[in-house]
């Protein structure tokens, strides 16, 4: 149904067709009318709509259910795109003779600073990917009282995908242990060691912890999970 369709026609409609319309064609009335800018028929659609009754499934349970499949594939799609977009800066940013173990000679000053650059990208997409990880993770435990393994096994890429997440963040560990103390200290722990580390998340603020960081982002997960559960209402029998 087009636009200029529902332009012609909506004015045609009166209540006691609206009343009439099967719930296929309520739907595409309504989206169409949304599409085309007729705000003023988007109540009519919804209050002619009939009124029913159902003995049913749970709905604090199936809104819940629904909306944790909801926000894990979101989570997945957010965690697999900042996974790619790091490997590829990482790729263009680490030259193969060093990744193989080449000697080279000494790099003058001038062609360092865009090596410096780039790895500073590299580290920024390191860090958007420690956020959503620990974030979603974090909401996982707190919200839905489940694992982020748990979680993500609602999706068919989900426990590949955090391998190569935890993975990394094992390595990355590893290597601030290294840093700091000389030798490996064992298991990383999924980046934990990183949550210190102070960055600039926005430029208007000052810097913030990674954890912080991540705390705030599980916050917008809670509040949308809380704006979509919370709309559901019924009547329980006293």
């Amino acid at each position: 149904m087009s636009k200029r369709t529902v332009e012609r026609k909506l004015e045609t409609l009166n209540e006691a067709v609206l009343g009439e319309l099967s719930p296929e064609a309520r739907t595409a009335w309504w989206l169409a009318a949304r599409a085309a800018g007729e705000e003023e028929w988007l109540a009519p659609l919804v209050d002619t709509c009939p009124v029913r009754e159902y003995e049913a499934t749970d709905l604090a349970f199936t809104t819940r259910v629904t909306h944790a499949r909801l926000i894990c594939g979101d989570a997945v799609y957010d965690l697999h795109t900042a996974m790619e977009a790091f490997d590829r800066v990482e790729a263009a940013t680490v030259p193969a003779s060093l990744a193989s173990g080449d000697s080279r000679p000494e790099p003058a000053d001038a062609d360092l600073e865009p090596a410096m650059a780039q790895f500073a990208h590299l580290r920024r997409r390191f860090h958007l990917l420690y956020v959503y990880y620990h974030g979603y993770r974090q909401f996982a435990e707190e919200v839905l009282g489940v694992d982020i393994e748990t979680w993500f096994a609602l999706h068919p890429d989900g426990q590949a995908l955090l391998e190569r997440v935890t993975g990394l963040f094992d390595l990355a560990d590893e290597l601030t242990t290294e840093d700091a103390a000389g030798e490996s200290k064992g298991d990383a722990g999924d980046g934990d060691r990183l949550a210190d580390e102070r960055v600039e998340w926005r430029a208007d603020e000052a810097e913030i912890t990674l954890g912080e960081a991540a705390d705030r982002f599980c916050a917008m997960q809670v509040d949308r999970w809380t704006a979509s559960v919370d709309t559901v209402s019924w009547n329980v029998p006293g």
